[in-house]
């Protein structure tokens, strides 16, 4: 038997001087608690910003 695969995914790359992220999940919530993770830290890091979401994401 092999290994079980995991349950997401992803991969960051620079292209250009654009940061490009990605996921893969069969779970939805996954890939959001993801990319919100992801997203609150570039906030944080890069612009200075809290690490909460925006309000427009809280539905």
């Amino acid at each position: 038997m092999g290994a079980a695969a995991p349950a997401l995914r992803a991969g960051v790359t620079a292209v250009g001087g654009v940061l490009v992220a990605r996921w893969l999940a069969k779970d939805e919530m996954m890939l959001r608690r993801a990319y919100a993770e992801v997203a609150g830290h570039l906030r944080a890091t890069a612009l200075g910003l809290p690490r909460h979401m925006p309000r427009l994401w809280h539905v």
